[in-house]
Formats: C-alpha cells, structure tokens, sequence
C-alpha cells in the first residue's frame, strides 16, 4: 500500500473518531448500534472506535437502553464528565464572562471577570484567572483542557485570528497565538461570539432539533438614564453548520438594518424582560414592533426554518415573544405553507461563553481522540476534525 492510501486511510479513521465525539457531544447518550447508523459505519469500525476512546477516557459506558423487545439491552455511552474542564470566556469592553465547562458539556461554574481595558492584555489576565480558580487542586488543574472565546467582530476561527473589532480598535490581532503563549498546554478556540452562541443552541440548546436557523443577539448597555439598545448580531446556521463566508464575516449586519429603536429603557422594563409571566406594557410591545421588520429581512434573505433570539440579559418574557410571533407573519415575504417561528435561547445571557466553551472542549477532546492518527501540524487533505 502507497503512502498516500495510509495516510487518508488514517485521515479517514480520525474523521470518523471525530464524528463519534461530535454526535455524542450532541445526542448526550447513544449505544453502539445508533452511533453505527447515523454515522454509517459498519458495527466492527464502531466497536473498534469505542474501545479506543473509552481506553483514552474520552467516553464512559452511562447505562443501559430501556427496551419493549426480548433480548439483551443496548449498553448506551455517554461523554466522560472527568475526563477535564475547559473555560469559556464572552469578551466585550462594556461587559464580560467567564463559565468552567466539563468535558461531558455540563456547566460547572459561572465566574465573574473583569473586563479588559486592552484586549491585549486578556491572555495573562486568563492566566491568572484559571490559576486562582484551580487553586492548590492541582490533579484538578492537570485535567484543564482548554480555552475558547467569544467576542464580537470578524473572526478566523481557525487561526483564531481577530480581523476587525470595534470594540477595541483591533485589525489582524493573532489572539489565539497570544492566548497559546501563556496556555501552552491547552487547546485554544477564538470565534465570533453570536458563532459561539449558535453553536452551543444547536449542540444542546433551543436549537438542537434544527439544521437551518438564524441565531439573532440582543445587546443592552447601561447608560446614564437607564438601558440602551446598542448592538446587535446574527449567525447563520445551514445544514448543520455555521456559514462563516468567504472572508469570515457572514452575519455582520449593516447598521441600515438594524432596529431604528433609540428609546432608552428603564431597569424595571430590563426585569420585565427576564420576567416569564410578566406583562410588557407599550414600552416593549413597541420594541418588538421594531425588531420585525429587520428580521423580516434578514429571513427572507436566508429563509431558515426558525430564529433563535438570544441577549445580554435575560430574555424569558411569553408576551414579548407572542407579540414577535403573533405578527412576523405580516412582515414576512407571502410563500404558501411558510412558517418561521421565533424562539428563546435556552443559554440566555451565557449563550456566549457556554459556546465558547462547548467550542473549546470539542477541539480538545478531538484533538486527543486522534493525535495518534494525524500528528500536529500534519495536513488532512482539507478535511477539518475540528471547527
């Protein structure tokens, strides 16, 4: 056999070991025979996967199926929660955040973090954060298994390279090289943040039963007379996967497009919105008239099958999100049978950093499922094990 066939024969291998930590990622439990089918890979290629990575403690053995029929009982696996814990971190100048994140992708621990004055500066701040949250539990600290982070502005996540941010006046700024130099030990992940967000709704949140949604993000920002509306943005979701565009940057949203709501909010209309059974007085009723018409463009651009609306802050107000409903049908372009629902984002105000995380840990436990297959910094022939 020619060198080229064993080496796409082990990028084949690797890519199949990824899809196994993604699905599972995903679906939480599957037993061997549904990982067979939905990967469509022959049960001995399976098998022989799944002793690999319960021998790397990438997967653990979680139980039993329940079964109607006579016979033996599917074994169902799961993720390892103890194989580590990754940190995700939403960056923005006016406000940040920081969730610990197990391997198994339950969130551990929400820790509050300063925000940097100079994104530049955020690596050692990291650093010094991770080491005083680990502490003297050092066995704890071995298993720390990465960093991802999520800010907004145009983003390649796979060099984790900033292009362009506003928010700190940053072009072309390496951060994931940056953030590599003080965490050499760990896999590092940069992406947008409403990207990050997107991903962690469409791997277990209000998204998950979709292939196609947009995810929109409502920013607050405090100011002297109460809350202001100041940002927006949006990711889209095709197929399954995020579409970044050619130059990284689909999603950004022109101002042209953005809600023409300038009225500034109180606190209590803030609580309103976290409120589920609240009422919304006209205040928010008019800011939801506001949001459809940029949505309806949005959607009718992309035509996904739902948005997934997510926020700063918390959003869980019925009323807010029947108005939304109630009337975006009206704004939309006519197409028989079209039906576009809005929906919550189950995440909330940690959206962000939960997916930052989520990002991380995938990257991680990839990475470790198949360093024996593809060494680092050896080329896969375009395909990508990893986002």
């Amino acid at each position: 056999m020619s060198k080229v066939s064993k080496a796409n024969q082990r990028i084949a291998a690797a890519h199949n070991r990824a899809q196994v930590v993604k699905l599972l990622q995903q679906k939480r439990q599957l037993s061997r025979r549904q990982l067979a089918e939905m990967l469509g890979l022959q049960n001995s290629t399976l098998s022989y996967i799944v002793k690999e990575l319960l021998n790397k403690k990438v997967l653990r053995v979680s139980g039993k199926a329940e079964s109607k029929t006579v016979g033996q009982k599917q074994i169902l696996l799961e993720m390892n929660p103890n194989r580590g814990l990754t940190a995700g971190v939403y960056v923005r100048s006016t406000g940040s955040s920081m969730v610990m994140m197990n391997a198994a992708g339950k969130l551990v621990d929400v820790i509050e973090i300063d925000v940097p004055e100079d994104l530049r500066d955020l690596p050692q701040m990291l650093r010094g954060k991770v080491d005083d949250y680990f502490g003297d539990r050092s066995r704890l600290k071995k298993k720390f298994m990465g960093v991802g982070v999520g800010l907004p502005g145009v983003v390649n996540a796979q060099t984790g390279v900033v292009l362009h941010m506003d928010d700190y006046q940053l072009r072309e700024y390496p951060l994931g090289e940056k953030l590599k130099e003080v965490f050499p030990d760990q896999t590092i992940s940069v992406q947008h943040d409403t990207d990050a967000a997107a991903f962690a709704e469409h791997t277990m949140g209000a998204a998950s039963d979709l292939s196609d949604f947009l995810y929109i993000t409502i920013i607050v920002e405090k100011v002297k007379a109460g809350y202001a509306f100041k940002a927006y943005g949006s990711t889209i979701y095709h197929n399954h996967a995020i579409y970044k565009g050619t130059h990284h940057a689909a999603g950004e949203i022109s101002t042209k497009i953005l809600p023409q709501y300038t009225k500034v909010i109180s606190e209590d209309h803030l609580k309103q919105f976290g409120n589920p059974d609240g009422e919304i007085g006209h205040t928010l009723t008019a800011y939801a008239h506001s949001l459809l018409d940029s949505f309806a463009i949005l959607a009718n651009f992309i035509d996904p099958a739902a948005i997934v609306l997510g926020a700063n802050f918390p959003l869980n107000n019925k009323l807010f999100l029947d108005v939304l409903n109630k009337h975006f049908a009206d704004v939309l372009f006519d197409v028989p049978k079209r039906q576009i629902g809005i929906r919550y984002s189950q995440f909330q105000e940690h959206a962000i950093s939960i997916g930052a995380a989520m990002y991380a840990t995938e990257r991680a436990l990839v990475g470790l499922s198949t360093k024996d297959l593809i060494p680092e910094g050896q080329e896969t022939g375009g395909m990508h094990l990893t986002i």
